[in-house]
């Protein structure tokens, strides 16, 4: 549940981010390399050229004394005064470094996260303060992005050249302009909400699937679970089969106790991933940072949105992995429930069954790994090799004990596999 809170909370954020700074500076001018800079020039010569609504920002890397890595971002406030729109970081960072040129900028979850308020102080690794701290109260900053003044920065790292050039909305012919101007080691890209979501669906993606395996495997372990509790339950429901106690008295009975189970379990799930992604958020949103230059909040707050498709999920698996158990309980005669383990004398018949449905499954990733090469496709063939394995083991347990159980001459060892088998 966690995953699926910190997947809704950055796509959330992706488009809290387009309101807050995709419409007053959409264009963005990057080196096409990392590690190189936009020479200081180049601004100069786009501002000499009438680009008026271009604003440049050097970003640099520091790590606080606690081992805390954030990015500092710094703004040219003269600059940023030129961008007067709605919720802007014009708004943010003018006035507050105009005044003082020493003021740290943070995000007030960022500042939450850390104990920080206004006037405090920031310690960096290599014992230089920064300071005073001022909290945003606008939530036009978000996670680990920290504003200064861009000479602050600069005195911090020594270093010349921009990291980015943002612009304002233009017109065509000026834009094809400006396209024109940059040079080849520099590039000109649009920042959007679907940018964002495209540039990090493989991220998203990797903590999807992620989920799903822990989900696939927490199945198969909640299904032996519930088969075991179920056939350790057979003399008691043979029992009162025989006294008058309808199946479909029992089946309420069982439904309603497991329905108790799955709200339980999915409250609990929810409470507990909820906390565990609170706590990894902060790195989830560094990550981002740096691979994507997203900026996500580090506070995820409870929405039904997901916490109704965990619900789904948790029904979902109860479903799937108490179907069969219930159903081999309910629908055995009375008579033949009060044999100790009369159950599991016919799990050989599943194990079989289970066999066949690997055997198709495998055929099936088979089948599409011939297809168009795809994510997709991968992602398929690895939860069909999965499922299979999982399903075919079983039965190959099975097989392997029953051979032994007969063919081994210490006849404590083949009693041993021969209840092991049972079981």
């Amino acid at each position: 549940m966690g995953v699926t809170a910190i997947n809704h909370h950055a796509k959330q954020a992706y488009a809290s981010g387009e309101r807050l700074f995709a419409n007053p500076v959409p264009y963005r001018i990057r080196p096409k390399h990392a590690e190189t800079k936009i020479p200081q020039g180049f601004y100069i010569q786009l501002r000499r050229e009438g680009f008026k609504q271009c604003v440049p920002f050097d970003i640099q890397k520091v790590t606080t004394n606690d081992g805390i890595e954030l990015n500092l971002v710094g703004a040219d406030p003269i600059s940023l005064l030129q961008l007067k729109h709605r919720v802007t970081i014009s708004d943010i960072a003018s006035q507050d470094l105009i005044k003082v040129p020493t003021t740290i900028l943070v995000s007030q979850d960022l500042a939450e996260h850390k104990g920080w308020k206004d006037g405090d102080s920031i310690t960096l690794d290599s014992g230089l303060v920064l300071g005073p701290v001022k909290v945003d109260q606008k939530a036009g900053i978000k996670g680990m992005q920290v504003v200064a003044d861009m000479s602050l920065v600069r005195a911090i790292k020594r270093s010349s050249g921009l990291s980015v050039i943002a612009c304002g909305d233009m017109s065509p012919a000026q834009l094809e302009k400006l396209r024109k101007l940059i040079p080849n080691g520099m590039t000109l890209s649009r920042s959007s909400q679907s940018e964002l979501e495209s540039l990090t669906a493989a991220f998203h993606t990797n903590l999807s699937a992620m989920s799903m395996l822990s989900f696939v495997v927490g199945l198969f372990i909640f299904y032996q679970a519930m088969s075991l509790s179920l056939a350790q339950r057979q003399p008691l429901v043979g029992n009162l089969r025989q006294v008058g106690v309808s199946g479909w008295q029992l089946t309420q009975a069982l439904c309603l106790e497991l329905a108790v189970l799955v709200f339980l379990s999915w409250l609990c799930g929810n409470v507990f991933g909820l906390v565990l992604a609170n706590q990894l958020i902060p790195a989830v949103s560094q990550s981002l940072s740096d691979l994507y230059d997203a900026n996500i909040g580090l506070t995820i707050d409870w929405s039904w949105e997901w916490s109704l498709y965990s619900l789904v999920l948790a029904l979902s698996g109860a479903i799937i992995s108490c179907g069969w158990p219930l159903i081999r309980l309910l629908k055995t005669q009375p008579i033949r429930l009060s044999a100790r383990l009369s159950l599991m004398r016919f799990t050989g018949a599943e194990f079989t069954w289970q066999a066949f449905v690997a055997c198709g499954l495998c055929v099936a990733a088979i089948a599409i790994y011939q297809a168009p090469k795809s994510q997709n496709s991968g992602y398929a063939i690895i939860v069909l090799m999965l499922l299979s394995v999982a399903l075919i083991t079983p039965f190959i347990t099975w097989k392997i004990f029953t051979l032994f159980s007969y063919s081994l001459r210490w006849v404590k060892l083949r009693w041993f596999l021969l209840m092991q088998r049972r079981v």
